[in-house]
């Protein structure tokens, strides 16, 4: 393993080496025959004009201008990374920490408190929840997708809670996916390597005038990953599969209907007890997941200044532990219905308004191991927001108001305002600020959970049961960015903030061998996140960001203090050698995390580089090695009470090809 000094170097002769590439610059013309393949599909200056939904939910909202802390991972991004699945791509966004537990496990959150299932994360796909509120977090195991269909990852760092409600605390993950209509025709991408294999198929037509659609297919598998600690197996098999309909009703209506589904094994250690021997042990088991989702949309223009959306969907998922031992199995339905209309108050003033209900049902099966209490349970919901985007005294000024009101039945009321403020001191330069207040909800597992771990002989196992009687988790936002358009060449955008968060939930002692979720934590933070993308030459592009973090629990245990790096970088650089020939490379660094243990996680840095050939226009064939530098390396242990378990992350090849037919 490269430590301290040498990792360094290693970074810096690796930047070198990029210079020199750089150096031998090949002057090619973008060929409109070829769509710009081995050139780049987005041009530079249109990336900060980007339209983006998420910070204000209406259209018409660039990234330059935005007030608030955006980053836009880009199909291209996607394409030119060679990363394989969506938890690895948002490895490419400033403050964001990816942490992979073991090869189908992630710890994944914005600004800290990262755990297994990061409970401040609103994750959505095209407007569709995949938060989880079983246990408040996301199954990034079971979120995949054909990474070419993706038109876009927003990321916003920081509450989002006054549009998209409760648990969009530490920041937003909006996943936007292409229409139907520009995924016509045939794709495959195909690969394998040392640990992983990949293989996905979709195909788009056209049905009728003004309907389109796309059906696509996807399997993913992975060998074993290297064992931190003990011997247990991690190896994971996932089949999903969709299809999208988009209907055009003219120029005031279109339609949209999405079906997915998702069908996988994935390896769990689980903490179990001997009652007869009254001993503790790790058990090597499995977890059966399936489930799918239906979602319909339908948007109207009204006239040239006003629109109404009404979207639809229900969340279908299904967890089973099937060993005897243990025999669990959960059940969860989600049912959500989402209205807006937007509209402008006067020349320049924008409105929107929007009411939502969610129904949750949850049911479960349990044995004297674990189970929930009472086994099934039913969670409705009702909201509505309203926000205003008007000019301060001119254009160049302007102001952000607004607040979700939501009832809930485990809560009760709750409300979540904001106010945003961007100043565009020049076309080159935008300053901006807000303040926010976000609310996370508690969850089933908070409030029902019963884990039996008593064993007959004397013994450390506990009790661990949920509380009812729990309240929201609050967090108070306050936030300052600038971003600059440095040359034709070279963006710039830099985010400060500080956040205040009151009665966080932890498992605390009530008696002795019994814990209990209680609201106990209060925590700041305070940060710095930067972001710059840079075109060096025709053929060269950089992008690198820069995250640092002070997390400081002021009351309560220390656990998720411990558990955030105080620096993260990271460097991608895409190099065109010739038009057929393109090289891309990655740097990712994690700084050291204690995690509560003697010797905690050492700082780890990663380097991923690529060889793409450009076959012809419409096939790829690419050569990908990750973490080069290194052997292997551990980023994260879970040290739950139910997820336990870590493995070291190798070094890997991978061979894939793609073609369009």
């Amino acid at each position: 393993m490269i430590k301290g000094r040498n990792r360094y170097v290693s970074a810096i002769l690796l930047l070198v080496i990029f210079s020199a590439f750089a150096g031998a610059d090949s002057s090619t013309a973008v060929d409109p025959n070829n769509n710009g393949r081995g050139l780049f599909e987005l041009p530079f200056e249109e990336v900060m004009d980007m339209e983006v939904i998420s910070v204000t939910r209406t259209k018409g909202q660039n990234v330059f201008t935005s007030p608030a802390a955006i980053y836009v991972i880009t199909q291209e991004d996607i394409r030119r990374s060679g990363l394989r699945s969506i938890p690895e791509l948002l490895r490419l966004a400033p403050g964001v920490q990816v942490s992979r537990i073991r090869a189908d496990q992630w710890a994944i959150s914005i600004r800290g408190f990262t755990e297994r299932f990061s409970d401040k994360l609103l994750v959505q796909i095209d407007g569709r929840t995949i938060y989880n509120m079983v246990f408040s977090g996301v199954l990034w195991e079971i979120q995949d997708y054909v990474l070419e269909d993706i038109e876009r990852i927003e990321v916003i760092r920081g509450p989002g809670a006054s549009l998209w409600g409760a648990n969009a605390v530490n920041g937003i993950i909006n996943i936007i996916t292409k229409k139907a209509k520009d995924t016509q025709g045939g794709y495959f991408n195909g690969g394998g390597g040392n640990f992983d294999a990949i293989g996905s198929l979709r195909y788009g037509g056209k049905a009728g005038e003004n309907g389109y659609w796309r059906a696509w297919g996807k399997h993913k598998a992975s060998n074993d990953y290297p064992s931190a600690e003990g011997d247990f197996t991690d190896d994971y098999g996932l089949t999903t599969m969709g299809f999208r309909y988009d209907w055009d009703g003219g120029t005031d209506d279109t339609y949209t209907v999405e079906l997915g589904g998702f069908d996988g094994r994935f390896s769990l250690l689980f903490p179990n007890i001997d009652v007869s021997a009254g001993t503790d042990f790790i058990e090597d088991t499995v977890s059966d997941q399936y489930g799918g989702n239906i979602r319909g949309r339908w948007e109207h223009q009204i006239d040239s200044t006003s629109s109404t959306m009404l979207q639809a969907y229900v969340n279908i998922n299904s967890f089973t532990i099937p060993e005897d031992m243990i025999d669990f199995r959960s059940d969860w339905n989600l049912f959500d219905i989402d209205f807006q209309h937007d509209f402008m108050l006067g020349e320049d003033n924008s409105f929107v308004w929007g009411i939502g209900y969610r129904n949750s049902n949850f049911d479960s099966r349990g044995s004297e191991k674990i189970s929930y209490r009472p086994s099934s349970s039913n969670f409705d919901m009702l909201s509505g927001f309203v926000q205003d985007c008007f000019p301060i005294f001119s254009d160049r000024l302007r102001g952000v108001v607004g607040v979700k009101l939501l009832d809930n039945d485990f809560t009760g009321f709750e409300y979540q305002p904001t106010a945003r403020m961007m100043y565009q001191y020049s076309e080159s330069q935008v300053f901006w600020a807000a303040y926010s207040r976000a609310v996370r909800l508690p969850n089933y597992a908070n409030r029902d959970l019963f884990l039996n771990r008593k064993a007959v002989a004397p013994s450390t196992a506990l009790t661990i049961e949920g509380n009812k009687d729990i309240h929201s988790e609050r967090v108070n936002s306050y936030e300052a960015g600038w971003r600059s358009l440095v040359s034709k060449d070279l963006t710039l955008d830099v985010t400060g903030y500080i956040m205040n968060s009151d009665d966080i939930g932890d498992f605390v002692e009530v008696e002795p061998l019994m814990r209990q979720y209680n609201n106990t934590i209060t925590a700041n933070t305070e940060g710095v996140e930067v972001a710059a993308d840079w075109q060096v030459s025709e053929s060269w592009r950089l992008k690198g960001t820069y995250s640092w973090i002070h997390l400081h629990i002021t009351r309560g245990a220390k656990g998720l203090e411990d558990n955030t790096p105080k620096n993260m970088f990271s460097i991608n650089s895409y190099k065109n050698f010739s038009r057929d020939i393109e090289f891309n490379t990655n740097i990712f660094f994690q700084d050291k995390i204690e995690q509560d243990s003697d010797n905690g996680i050492a700082d780890w840095l990663r380097f991923d580089a690529g060889l793409v050939w450009h076959v012809n226009k419409d096939t790829d064939i690419g050569l990908w090695g990750q973490n080069l530098t290194d052997s292997r390396h551990q980023e994260f242990n879970p040290g739950g009470f139910i997820n336990v378990g870590s493995s070291e992350i190798p070094r890997s090849i991978f061979v894939q090809m793609t073609h369009k037919f």
